[in-house]
């Protein structure tokens, strides 16, 4: 099973470029402007931004609520 929808073909090769675990790290340091540091629920999808980065989004973890974070690019 897989954790992320994919929304960009690019936008996941960059995703998975980066290494697993500072992929994990990424996951479980999520800002949620309801409860605070937060980790991200699977089923989040990833987009490419016009400039390179991608972004994340999905749902707070602890609330429930909609999340995004930004991955800056090389």
């Amino acid at each position: 099973m897989r954790d992320e929808n994919i929304s960009e073909f690019s936008a996941i090769q960059k995703w998975k470029k980066i290494p697993k675990e500072f992929r994990v790290k990424i996951l479980a340091n999520i800002y949620c402007v309801k409860c605070g540091i937060s980790e991200m629920q699977t089923g989040y999808t990833i987009q490419e931004l016009s400039h390179g980065d991608i972004v994340l989004n999905g749902k707070c973890k602890k609330c429930g609520g909609a999340v995004s974070r930004v991955v800056e690019g090389e």
